[in-house]
């Protein structure tokens, strides 16, 4: 075995040795979200207009200590084309992403028979691989994301949580002078052993 190969193993010894003593993988979380979006956007000297649309994402997360967590996501949307006033239109477009995000969260309050609830914050990014509608027009650009979120924890079941939040992202694509999004978006997450 070359001094490589241990140096890894041993590496690979040491991550397994603390995740196994700090509980962190024995408290994983998986969520589901969907969400509808409203995005800003202006370029090619023309002005702002608006456009709709929607999307979903399934995401992983890992706790770092009790009020911070690391995250990784996937993400499919998809974006409608904006109106015709003023003679132009901004085409719609698909999007497929990967994002990373670090949130933060901390407690609310308990309510009888609902459960407990908390708020927080995420900040992250994305790496966004999009195609124009009807069109084979492929184009790539990252992603700063920020979302605001309200979650409860079921007293039944509380291994589930449902979440509210408010995502706002800002694209830097190319192409435009400015791209920015919000959204209202409702999922719920499921937590894996561990402290919830």
């Amino acid at each position: 075995m070359t001094m490589g190969g241990r140096f890894l193993s041993r590496g690979a010894v040491f991550i397994i040795f603390l995740a196994w003593t700090t509980g962190s993988i024995s408290a994983i979380s998986i969520g589901l979200a969907g969400d509808a979006t409203f995005q800003i956007v202006s370029g090619q000297g023309f002005g702002p207009k608006e456009q709709g649309g929607g999307g979903a994402d399934i995401y992983l997360q890992v706790p770092l200590v009790t009020w911070v967590r690391l995250g990784a996501s996937f993400a499919l949307s998809e974006v409608v084309p904006s109106d015709t006033t003023g003679g132009f239109v901004y085409r719609g477009y698909g999007v497929g992403a990967l994002g990373v995000f670090v949130e933060a969260a901390g407690p609310l309050g308990t309510w009888d028979r609902v459960g407990s609830f908390e708020a927080g914050g995420q900040l992250g990014a994305n790496a966004d691989w999009a195609a124009y509608q009807y069109t084979t027009l492929y184009f790539f650009y990252p992603e700063l994301m920020t979302e605001g979120f309200i979650g409860v924890r079921l007293a039944g079941l509380p291994a589930l949580q449902l979440r509210l939040s408010v995502p706002v992202r800002i694209e830097l694509r190319h192409d435009l002078d400015y791209s920015f999004s919000t959204a209202i978006s409702f999922g719920a997450n499921y937590t894996f052993g561990g402290d919830r």
